[in-house]
Protein backbone atom coordinates (compact mmCIF):
# COMPACT_ATOMS: atom_id res chain seq x y z
CA UNK A 1 0.00 0.00 0.00
CA UNK A 2 1.53 3.36 -0.94
CA UNK A 3 1.62 6.88 1.08
CA UNK A 4 -1.21 7.95 -1.93
CA UNK A 5 -3.68 5.38 -0.65
CA UNK A 6 -3.14 5.99 3.40
CA UNK A 7 -5.78 8.85 5.05
CA UNK A 8 -5.12 11.79 5.95
CA UNK A 9 -4.72 11.80 9.97
CA UNK A 10 -7.43 13.60 11.63
CA UNK A 11 -4.87 15.51 14.00
CA UNK A 12 -5.35 18.07 11.67
CA UNK A 13 -7.84 19.02 9.28
CA UNK A 14 -5.21 20.74 6.79
CA UNK A 15 -1.95 19.70 7.63
CA UNK A 16 -0.16 21.40 4.60
CA UNK A 17 -1.46 24.93 5.75
CA UNK A 18 0.49 25.24 8.35
CA UNK A 19 4.64 26.38 8.68
CA UNK A 20 6.91 24.58 10.72
CA UNK A 21 8.02 26.27 13.36
CA UNK A 22 10.00 24.05 15.63
CA UNK A 23 11.06 20.53 15.41
CA UNK A 24 12.53 18.89 18.17
CA UNK A 25 13.88 15.38 19.05
CA UNK A 26 13.71 14.24 22.89
CA UNK A 27 15.18 11.19 24.68
CA UNK A 28 13.75 11.72 28.17
CA UNK A 29 15.84 8.64 29.80
CA UNK A 30 16.74 5.51 29.14
CA UNK A 31 13.74 3.66 30.65
CA UNK A 32 10.98 6.74 28.04
CA UNK A 33 10.05 6.69 24.95
CA UNK A 34 11.78 9.63 22.17
CA UNK A 35 9.82 11.62 20.83
CA UNK A 36 9.37 14.91 18.37
CA UNK A 37 7.73 18.03 19.55
CA UNK A 38 7.11 20.05 16.22
CA UNK A 39 5.01 23.13 16.81
CA UNK A 40 3.27 24.60 13.50
CA UNK A 41 1.96 27.94 12.74
CA UNK A 42 -0.67 29.00 10.53
CA UNK A 43 -2.82 32.58 10.01
CA UNK A 44 -4.67 31.96 13.16
CA UNK A 45 -1.84 30.28 15.82
CA UNK A 46 0.14 27.97 16.51
CA UNK A 47 -0.76 23.90 17.46
CA UNK A 48 1.94 21.93 19.32
CA UNK A 49 2.16 18.13 18.24
CA UNK A 50 3.95 15.17 19.56
CA UNK A 51 5.34 12.25 18.30
CA UNK A 52 5.82 8.90 20.23
CA UNK A 53 8.39 6.48 19.43
CA UNK A 54 9.23 8.08 15.77
CA UNK A 55 11.04 6.16 13.02
CA UNK A 56 13.38 6.70 10.05
CA UNK A 57 13.69 10.12 10.82
CA UNK A 58 14.74 11.93 7.39
CA UNK A 59 14.89 15.55 6.65
CA UNK A 60 16.20 16.94 3.21
CA UNK A 61 18.40 19.25 2.00
CA UNK A 62 16.37 22.88 1.77
CA UNK A 63 14.95 22.41 5.32
CA UNK A 64 13.12 24.42 6.84
CA UNK A 65 11.52 25.52 3.73
CA UNK A 66 7.86 25.69 3.50
CA UNK A 67 6.61 22.06 1.98
CA UNK A 68 3.21 20.07 1.58
CA UNK A 69 3.67 18.05 4.26
CA UNK A 70 0.81 15.84 5.49
CA UNK A 71 0.03 13.68 7.99
CA UNK A 72 -1.32 10.09 7.39
CA UNK A 73 -3.12 7.06 9.60
CA UNK A 74 -1.04 3.91 8.49
CA UNK A 75 -2.16 1.63 11.27
CA UNK A 76 -4.30 -0.02 8.74
CA UNK A 77 -1.17 -1.16 7.04
CA UNK A 78 -0.75 -3.17 10.29
CA UNK A 79 3.28 -2.65 10.87
CA UNK A 80 3.29 -3.47 14.52
CA UNK A 81 4.06 0.41 16.37
CA UNK A 82 3.77 2.31 13.72
CA UNK A 83 0.78 4.23 13.20
CA UNK A 84 1.41 7.46 12.12
CA UNK A 85 3.27 8.83 9.39
CA UNK A 86 4.89 12.35 8.61
CA UNK A 87 5.36 13.41 4.59
CA UNK A 88 5.89 15.79 1.81
CA UNK A 89 4.09 15.33 -1.03
CA UNK A 90 5.65 17.43 -3.42
CA UNK A 91 9.57 16.38 -3.33
CA UNK A 92 12.45 15.75 -1.24
CA UNK A 93 13.33 19.82 -1.00
CA UNK A 94 13.04 20.15 2.98
CA UNK A 95 11.19 17.65 3.38
CA UNK A 96 10.71 15.95 6.90
CA UNK A 97 9.40 12.30 6.90
CA UNK A 98 9.48 9.60 9.70
CA UNK A 99 6.92 7.16 11.24
CA UNK A 100 5.50 7.27 14.78
CA UNK A 101 3.65 4.90 16.84
CA UNK A 102 1.38 7.81 17.56
CA UNK A 103 0.67 11.67 17.60
CA UNK A 104 -1.45 13.99 19.85
CA UNK A 105 -1.64 17.50 19.92
CA UNK A 106 0.34 18.94 23.40
CA UNK A 107 -1.52 22.86 22.99
CA UNK A 108 -2.39 25.51 21.49
CA UNK A 109 -2.03 29.79 21.33
CA UNK A 110 -2.77 32.14 19.07
CA UNK A 111 -0.30 34.88 18.77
Amino acid sequence: MSIVNDPYHPILERPWEYEMFTLQYWRPTAESEPFIDITLKDGNGFRNLRFFNPKDIEIHKGFPSQTHRCIFDVSKRGIEGLNVRVDNLTGNAGAVRFWAREVMETGQFSH
